[in-house]
């Protein structure tokens, strides 16, 4: 398996841990520490159970919107190195269980080779569009 599929394979798998509610498991698939960017500003998670904590309490506030799952439209992956990738995610959905959306995002993740395994180092996510926008 190439590594660009390699990547899109690790994302369908954290998008159905993420839809099952696997927390743990989730957050296996981080770096330690990882680097989480947005509208708050930065957060450094130094462990996995620090990440797996942070993400059940994500989840709590999404289920009091009715969530019931998330999809990806798009996954773009470019290796800067051997070891060193992005992916760049479009139309990142969280939805109701009537498919209405709660909210849209675009996400762009840094990731790393790490004990001969891909792992999620960076994530930083924005408004749809974010990184197309000319100023």
């Amino acid at each position: 398996m190439s590594d660009e599929a390699g990547i899109k394979a690790l994302f369908g798998q954290y998008m159905q841990m993420w839809n099952d509610r696997d927390f743990a498991g989730m957050a296996a698939l981080f770096a330690e520490p990882t680097i989480s960017i947005g509208p708050e500003g930065p957060t450094i998670t130094p462990k996995n159970a620090a990440m797996a904590a942070s993400m059940e309490a994500r989840f709590e506030r999404l289920e009091a919107e009715n969530f019931d799952h998330t999809e990806i439209e798009t996954v773009v992956v470019q290796l800067a190195d051997a070891d060193t990738a992005t992916a760049d995610l479009k139309n990142v959905r969280r939805l109701r269980r009537d498919d209405s959306a709660i909210d849209e995002l675009d996400a762009l993740y840094i990731l790393n080779r790490i004990g001969g395994a891909w792992k999620l180092s960076v994530a930083m996510a924005g408004a749809p569009g974010w990184r197309d926008r000319k100023e």
